[in-house]
């Protein structure tokens, strides 16, 4: 744990902390420039990072019917979550958004050609694609801004259900799939072509069949983690090559929220092996040191079949069932962070001994600080990192902080 140093509770008492915080560099170059808008008015000092954290808080939003197998995405601050079946089983043709400024649920106007569950989609720019489904091989594009939705020429393969997908730039990887008539999935990769909407194959297959295997892209990579045995593949979409990783899962996970954070793959819940219960897990791919493991923290409840979403360093966790088919659907909404924890509103600055030194005090407070990098607490809690500079008097120039 680090060790922290309350500074100041009162930023606009006569001992202020030397900090400027704005778009423009300040006149006064013994300042330390924070480049952000608005300033923190608490402030904190230690030796050593925030310890990363994972959480989960139950919204008191909740969707408009029991739902599993819903598909979802984001566009802005708003979730956009299509169809799912409730807990008797009925397939719905809902459209509805969680708008996550202010935590409510409204359905919308328009609706599903077809009543579906098992579909995939995935947001690009303003439009949010929704592919297959139990029922369906259609390719649907819903335009946010409008609230209308279209049904596209290009059509996914027979392998229409659990499609996972990943986005690249303005193509979407669609990765492996299943079809509930004959019980089989596939090893097939197919991209989708947002400017053309057009639906062509990869030329490559993964080496062994996948059903909704956890995702998560970091640059032009594409990871696939289980979703049938064990196995991580790299995907890489510049020199269309797959390559399976020394590095397995600790089981074949399906049906799970997943969500990279920097160099990160972290997955939530889902279905591990053939067992058909759901787990409330957390894993951790670390595509640097390919390492996956198993986190001490949880979700509060066991969850699998959920649509899920992530904005920032937020995913949120939208229905779910806890067994196979509908059983236990639910209507609840999670809000899992993956961040520091600081308090809003608070800056905290990670001490150096020699580097970026600053006045730590405006006025006759004989007190330096050297520096090595700057978080504010958002709105929720979580410590983001700051674009910060220090003046460099050699070449009168200010210098980030790296």
């Amino acid at each position: 744990m680090p060790v922290i140093m309350p500074l100041i509770r009162d930023m606009t008492s006569n001992t202020q902390l030397n900090v400027h915080y704005g778009p423009e560099a300040p006149a006064d170059t013994s300042k330390l420039w924070v480049k952000r808008s608005t300033a923190a008015t608490k402030a904190s000092v230690g030796v050593s990072d925030l310890p990363f954290s994972v959480s989960a808080d139950l919204l008191t939003a909740t969707l408009p019917y029991k739902a599993a197998g819903a598909a979802s995405a984001a566009v802005g601050t708003k979730v956009y979550i299509f169809g799912g079946y409730d807990q008797t089983g009925t397939e719905k043709d809902t459209i509805s958004v969680l708008d996550t400024e202010t935590y409510s649920v409204t359905v919308l106007d328009a609706t599903l050609t077809t009543a579906d569950h098992e579909m995939s989609a995935a947001a690009v720019g303003t439009k949010v694609y929704i592919f297959g489904g139990r029922n369906t091989t259609s390719i649907y594009a819903f335009d946010t801004t409008t609230n209308t939705i279209t049904k596209l020429t290009a059509v996914t393969t027979s392998y229409r259900e659990y499609i996972s997908l990943a986005v690249v730039g303005t193509k979407i990887y669609l990765i492996g799939g299943y079809n509930s008539n004959s019980a089989a999935s596939t090893a097939s990769i197919y991209v989708f072509d947002t400017e053309t909407e057009t639906r062509t194959t990869m030329g490559v297959s993964l080496p062994a069949k996948v059903k909704q295997p956890p995702v998560g892209v970091v640059g032009t990579k594409v990871y696939i983690l289980g979703g049938s045995g064990t196995a991580i593949y790299v995907l890489d979409v510049e020199t269309n090559t797959v390559e399976t990783l020394g590095v397995t899962t600790s089981n074949s996970i399906t049906e799970a929220a997943c969500t990279t954070m920097g160099a990160k793959i972290y997955i939530l819940g889902g279905c591990p092996g053939a067992a058909q219960a759901a787990t409330a897990n957390i894993y951790e791919f670390d595509t640097e040191a390919l390492t996956f493991r198993i986190l001490e923290e949880t979700l509060p409840e066991t969850t699998r079949g959920a649509g899920f979403a992530t904005i920032g360093k937020a995913v949120y966790l939208l229905g779910g069932k806890i067994a196979a088919y509908y059983g236990g659907a639910r209507d609840t909404i999670y809000k899992a962070k993956f961040a520091a924890a600081l308090d809003a509103d608070t800056t905290y600055l990670i001490a150096s001994d020699t580097e970026n030194v600053f006045p730590l005090f405006s006025g006759d407070y004989p007190v330096t600080l050297g520096v090595k990098a700057v978080y504010v607490g958002d709105a929720d809690d979580a410590a983001e990192q700051q674009e910060a500079y220090i003046y460099d008097k050699a070449t009168s120039e200010w210098k980030l902080i790296e």
